[in-house]
């Protein structure tokens, strides 16, 4: 995966960041290695309007729960603005990377707004630092979420073959579905409703 950012036509934007992240990012290849991500919680912050002030206390307490349920103990995670997180993984990159972060927006857009609409899943990665502040580039969220649902079917189809159950009573051939919320990681069968699980991507 290319972190050139010297294409014309690729559209980046700066962030400020605490001089703490700056140093513990400094010293590091995780910028490199595609492995820091900044997800937004802005669309919560349009949601809330002018309660904003009151809510986002609640809702930076539970972005942490979330961090902390997804990553590992030495990854950093940092709020750098007041809808803004900074996620570097020590362990995953890339795409990967991205994945994580994903399902983390994914996690507490659903829970604080009942859904998580692509437009909302706000995800950039992080190419560089340049002047005290971290050279971002939005991430298509939606390419990932493709990812995952290949990684998920080609999973789940081995457990089909593992298994031996590939027929679905009803019709004579299951009609797959990827599963989402907190069915996500998942195969359903949409006329019987056979569930099949895989390792989350």
């Amino acid at each position: 995966m290319s972190f050139d950012s010297t294409d014309p036509d690729d559209k980046t934007r700066r962030v400020a960041l605490p001089a703490p992240v700056l140093h513990r990012l400094a010293g590091t290849d995780l910028i490199a290695r595609g492995s820091v991500n900044v997800i937004s919680v802005k669309a919560i912050r349009a949601w809330a309007g002018d309660w904003w002030s009151q809510k986002r206390g609640d809702v930076w307490t539970y972005v942490e729960r979330k961090l902390t349920e997804h990553l590992d103990r030495n990854d950093m995670r940092a709020r750098i603005s007041d809808s803004e997180f900074l996620i570097a993984m020590n362990n995953d990159q890339g795409l990967a990377a991205q994945a994580t972060s994903v399902r983390i927006l994914e996690d507490v857009l659903t829970h604080l707004l009942g859904s998580a609409d692509l437009n909302d899943l706000g995800i950039s990665s992080v190419i560089g630092l340049q002047g005290g502040e971290a050279v971002c580039r939005r991430i298509d969220a939606g390419a990932v979420l493709a990812a995952r649902a290949r990684r998920v079917f080609a999973v789940c189809g081995r457990q089909v073959q593992r298994c031996g159950r590939g027929v679905c009573a009803v019709r004579g051939g299951h009609a797959w579905t990827v599963g989402r919320g907190a069915d996500r990681g998942s195969l359903l069968c949409a006329v019987c409703a056979w569930q099949i699980f895989a390792a989350a991507p």
